[in-house]
């Protein structure tokens, strides 16, 4: 498989009418061209800038600090058939990072740090910029040319009083209907999925959710860890 890496300047590129021009790459994108895969002047590989335009190119000169590569023709990906914001009261630890590379791996659009009354984890910008990371590791490794929009802390309240009107909204539920029938239900309408904490939300949470219209489903007959049920979830609206 050709080596896949992140360049959001194939945007300007794009923009300017640069294409098969010579771009120089800097940074943790160089270092890992030369010092960590220790590619070689005329290989192949493929840039990406994460809003959905992507290109071949082919490396024409490494030095220490950049590497230059002419750039071929850059195509743009088409947005997916239906938007999915994943709203998920995040797990601890590198439960957190297993579900950001999994969900950015189906495809999920959006990925809300959900604070709820029994969440145990709030992650800070610094744990935000890591797992940002690990999404776009997994758009290099998965072929996705859009990266996933991951967004910081927010309340259950602001999240649903900010629901837009054609959005259906979704909450993983163990005592929800079967996920049967539903995918047909909601058609290519953009989805809000709403995943809680270890422990469910609280009742009065609960009410809040299923007042704001959502459908209450599960996913099999056991109890899902927060990361379990997010990544099912997301398989199961995936396009």
């Amino acid at each position: 498989m050709t080596e896949r890496f992140y360049i959001p300047e194939l945007v300007t590129l794009s923009e300017t009418g640069g294409e098969h021009a010579e771009l120089t790459i800097t940074g943790p994108e160089a270092h890992h061209i030369r010092n960590v895969l220790r590619l070689q002047t005329g290989d192949a590989i493929e840039l990406f800038d994460g809003h959905g335009r992507f290109c071949s190119a082919i490396l024409r000169t490494l030095s220490r600090k950049s590497v230059v590569v002419s750039v071929g023709t850059i195509d743009l990906s088409p947005p997916p058939n239906r938007k999915i914001t994943l709203a998920v009261a995040f797990p601890k630890g590198d439960r957190a990072k297993m579900l950001v590379e999994k969900v950015t791996e189906l495809g999920v659009t959006s990925l809300v740090a959900l604070k709820t009354e029994r969440s145990v984890a709030h992650p800070d910008r610094k744990k935000c910029e890591k797992l940002f990371q690990t999404s776009i590791a997994a758009c290099k490794q998965s072929g996705r040319n859009r990266l996933l929009d991951f967004q910081p802390v927010q309340s259950l309240d602001d999240l649903l009083a900010n629901l837009p009107d054609e959005t259906r909204l979704i909450l993983g539920d163990p005592a929800g209907e079967s996920s049967e029938g539903i995918v047909a239900s909601v058609g290519q309408h953009s989805l809000l999925v709403v995943v809680g904490p270890e422990g469910g939300f609280s009742p009065a949470e609960r009410s809040r959710i299923l007042d704001a219209g959502a459908i209450p489903i599960r996913i099999g007959t056991h109890i899902l860890r927060i990361e379990t049920a997010a990544i099912a979830l997301a398989a199961f609206f995936a396009d």
